[in-house]
């Protein structure tokens, strides 16, 4: 990684004191006494969420592929995402991945699509079940990530979804 031009700090410090706000308290240990005044628990809580912001950036992070798929899912020519508006049929818990299969029709297709989320047993996995469980029967706009499992084969994971409202059709 090359460093930072100093736009780009700027950006990324202003990010990450906005994120920690003020810190009226100092850091004390188990004592009660003293180990850092308010200025520099403060300063210490900003340097970790810069670099927090900057790691869930970098190239490869799993925030970074998650954005990738957004920005590239209207790109015909790139053919390992896509978006589509569906409405979501339904939902079932799949045992042996720990997957939630996600069954979306989409308007004029001629058969329903199945999706699947992460696994469920991650933060990750678990809320993106959580919200689509709560959205069925609804429209939305999703945003899937052609995924090449370990046997080779491709499978359609949910990235992203954008609530549209109740399915009026």
């Amino acid at each position: 990684m090359s460093a930072l031009d100093s736009k780009t700090r700027t950006d990324l410090l202003l990010a990450a004191m906005n994120a920690v706000g003020a810190v009226a308290q100092p850091t004390t240990n188990s004592n009660g006494a003293v180990v850092a005044s308010v200025s520099e628990t403060w300063q210490h809580k900003v340097e970790q969420k810069a670099m927090e912001i900057l790691t869930m950036g970098s190239e490869g992070s799993q925030f970074a592929r998650a954005l990738d798929v957004v920005a590239t899912a209207h790109d015909k020519q790139i053919d390992t995402s896509k978006a589509f508006s569906a409405v979501i049929q339904s939902i079932e818990l799949h045992g042996n991945s720990k997957r939630v299969l996600v069954t979306l029709h989409a308007k004029g297709a001629d058969e329903d699509e199945t999706v699947r989320t992460d696994r469920t047993d991650t933060g990750r996995g678990a809320l993106m079940a959580r919200e689509v469980n709560a959205l069925v029967g609804h429209r939305v706009m999703v945003y899937i990530e052609m995924e090449r499992m370990s046997n080779g084969n491709k499978v359609r994971i949910l990235r992203h979804l954008t609530d549209l409202g109740p399915n009026q059709e």
